[in-house]
């Protein structure tokens, strides 16, 4: 039997975590400049706001994983965007809440307060998203692996990652604490992507390190190329 590299994992783990990275902060940046641009001509209606938010981020997210996931496996992973901006829609309402309180804060206060207001409004509303969408995702995952309710687990306890944000005080804080929090999310659904992986291209003997290898034996009066 052939001895399956370590090596093949640690590059999977590292490749997801660079896409999903580059995929959020990209994803942040594109709603915020749609917010920017956005706020002034909607009158600042929270609902449409987060409505276009929403449906801007999961699109980045959907499309970037989709891309990711057919390119590492043998399924084409179809409608995997669609999921990714279904299960977000549907997460509209505590992300209208979000933004509603952000809102609330910039009108108000000023910028140490609003940070105070991020420690509770930003858990809260990563929790929901990534937990809702990881629902729907599940649902077109199901259809390739047996475990695929290991992902909606998964995108639970990545979205408690969130909860690091009780402890930021300044902007520099934030971004390094969201980064922080975006790689040990996208460390958890990896390894759960991993482990579905190798669930479908183990042997069926359980051995989970080793991959399959077609051996032929003969006598020496039997070797049919001599």
């Amino acid at each position: 039997m052939i001895r399956r590299s370590s090596n093949h994992n640690a590059h999977f783990l590292f490749d997801w975590l660079r896409t999903m990275l580059l995929t959020q902060w990209g994803g942040i940046v594109a709603v915020v400049a749609l917010f920017l641009f956005l706020y002034q001509p909607l009158r600042g209606d929270e609902l449409i706001l987060s409505f276009v938010g929403v449906l801007t981020f999961t699109f980045i997210l959907g499309q970037n994983q989709q891309h990711f996931l057919a390119n590492r496996s043998r399924e084409p992973f179809d409608n995997w965007t669609l999921a990714s901006i279904i299960g977000g829609l549907v997460s509209v309402w505590p992300v209208t809440l979000f933004f509603g309180e952000v809102n609330s804060i910039l009108r108000y206060l000023g910028w140490q307060e609003m940070l105070s207001g991020l420690q509770s409004i930003v858990p809260h509303t990563m929790l929901f998203l990534f937990t809702l969408i990881g629902i729907v995702q599940y649902f077109r995952l199901r259809q390739y692996y047996d475990h695929a309710w290991l992902w909606i687990l998964a995108n639970i306890v990545g979205g408690m990652m969130y909860l690091t944000f009780i402890n930021v005080s300044d902007v520099p804080q934030l971004i390094v604490m969201l980064t922080l929090s975006m790689l040990a999310q996208h460390i958890v659904t990896g390894v759960a992507l991993l482990y579905l992986f190798q669930q479908d291209s183990e042997p069926e003997d359980g051995l989970r390190d080793y991959a399959h290898a077609y051996v032929e034996l003969y006598t020496q009066d039997e070797r049919p190329y001599e």
